[in-house]
């Protein structure tokens, strides 16, 4: 996976973070986290702590499996491809 894969992922949770109800602030709050840290990731290469991006992923999966399983699914996937891409 690349760049680009990262970039389509990401638009995708952006897409999630949306489509989450109202009341649900702090998923929005997590979610719209970790799609800023991936977007300075990607924006500039080599100034993001990896093991804190990737430990506040993981976290949000384990906080967000059970009620949204959809945006899990996707921050896997991230996991996948940041692993994918070496980091």
């Amino acid at each position: 996976m690349s760049e680009q894969d990262l970039k389509e992922l990401i638009d995708k949770l952006r897409k999630e973070v949306e489509a989450l109800p109202n009341d649900d602030v702090e998923a929005r709050e997590r979610l719209n986290a970790i799609i800023g840290e991936l977007d300075k990731k990607r924006n500039e290469p080599g100034t993001e702590d990896h093991q804190g991006l990737v430990g506040n992923i993981q976290d949000s999966i384990k906080e967000l499996e059970v009620r949204h399983p959809d945006t899990t699914t996707l921050l896997n996937n991230v996991m996948m491809t940041l692993a994918n891409m070496g980091i």
